[in-house]
This record gives structure tokens, sequence and C-alpha cells, in this order.
């Protein structure tokens, strides 16, 4: 199997464990528009491996993207959802908190709540 197949194939596990896209409160995250991923970046001592991820429109609130902490339990299965998605350059949808932002900037960069094919 080459790396995109597998990359894809882990994607789509990763995303059949998540059956709800919203949370309960719908009001702790603000979704981005239906987009394709703008930038992508892994920092390797940043948040010690922080992912920072900008779509081509953000969300109103969470303007400068989106990041997700190495520490986060779904860390490994939103990064493999979103290399998927970039490399294939699929469209996805992210949902970002919107009171919780990135000590990485100055900027409003909100914490990932998940990421959805839709």
């Amino acid at each position: 199997m080459n790396k995109f197949a597998l990359l894809l194939a882990i994607a789509f596990v990763a995303f059949q464990t998540h059956a709800s896209v919203a949370p309960a409160s719908a009001s702790l995250v603000e979704a981005a528009p239906k987009g394709h991923i703008e930038r992508l970046i892994a920092y390797s001592r940043l948040g010690n491996g922080d992912v920072y991820l900008s779509m081509e429109a953000n969300g109103e609130i969470c303007s400068s993207g989106y990041f997700i902490d190495k520490s986060s339990a779904g860390y490994n299965g939103i990064l493999s959802m979103l290399m998927a998605a970039y490399q294939a350059n699929l469209p996805i949808v992210v949902y970002g908190y919107k009171n919780t932002h990135w000590s990485g900037s100055t900027n409003t960069v909100c914490e990932l709540y998940n990421v959805a094919y839709q």
C-alpha cells in the first residue's frame, strides 16, 4: 500500500470513530466554511510539537487559523486527517473552540475541536 492510500485509510478510520461533528454545546465552537487547507505547519519545539492550520477561509472568530496541541488525545487522528486532506486536496470542515487561543500567536488562532470530511 502506498503512503497516500495508507494516510487515507487512517483518516477514514479516525473519522468513523467520531460520530458527532458539532459538540453538545454548539455555542462553544465555530465552524470554518467548507474548503481546502491553505497552510499546514508542524512545529518541532513550539508547544512540543503543535500543528497550525489555516483554511482558504477561516471562521469569523478564529480568523487567523487553528491549532492542535501535541498533548491532545485526538492529536494523531486529527493530524492524519489533515495530512490526507492536504495531500489529496480534499475539502474539509474544521471546528474550533472560540475561547481557547494558541499561545504561539498574537493573532486569534483557535484550538481545533474536530475535522470533518463532508
